[in-house]
């Protein structure tokens, strides 16, 4: 496999020659410049509705950017849970305290799988470590 990172990858489709670091940087400073950061200073996040008091406005770097690219990490037929992320037995049950999540997890992606989003599987880990978390100290997924 070459080196995504000095540009091993780049022959084949995968990045762009035509975009030089330094344009990158541009408009990543102007993508939060004029959308993140108006979002913040506004306090309402349009876009994804996160609480204005988890809005934290990005000014100063230093900035850090990485290459994302999709592959297939995913089991299709993982354990099964229930809806706080419990293993179940064959029959249905819950077995207590015994949390899954991530690629461990089975019967996310039913049919298929999205395989041209990349950190579909990181975003599903996260954010089901998360609710699994709640779940463990407080008795629920919700937040009160």
């Amino acid at each position: 496999m070459p080196n995504a990172a000095h540009g091993g990858m780049s022959g084949r489709g995968l990045f762009s020659p035509s975009y030089s670091i330094p344009l990158i940087i541009k408009l990543f400073r102007g993508m939060i410049k004029f959308f993140y950061n108006d979002l913040c200073d506004g306090g309402v996040d349009y876009d994804f509705g996160k609480m204005s008091k988890d809005m934290t406005p990005v000014r100063e770097g230093p900035f850090y950017g990485i290459a994302v690219g999709s592959w297939l990490l995913a089991t299709m037929n993982g354990v099964r849970v229930n809806t706080n992320l419990e293993a179940i037995t064959p029959e249905g049950n819950a077995i207590p305290g015994l949390y899954v999540i991530g690629n461990d997890m089975g019967g996310f992606f039913s049919n298929s799988y999205p395989q041209m989003f990349g950190g579909t599987a990181h975003g599903k880990t996260v954010c089901f470590a998360r609710l699994a978390t709640l779940h463990a100290v407080t008795g629920s997924i919700y937040e009160s």
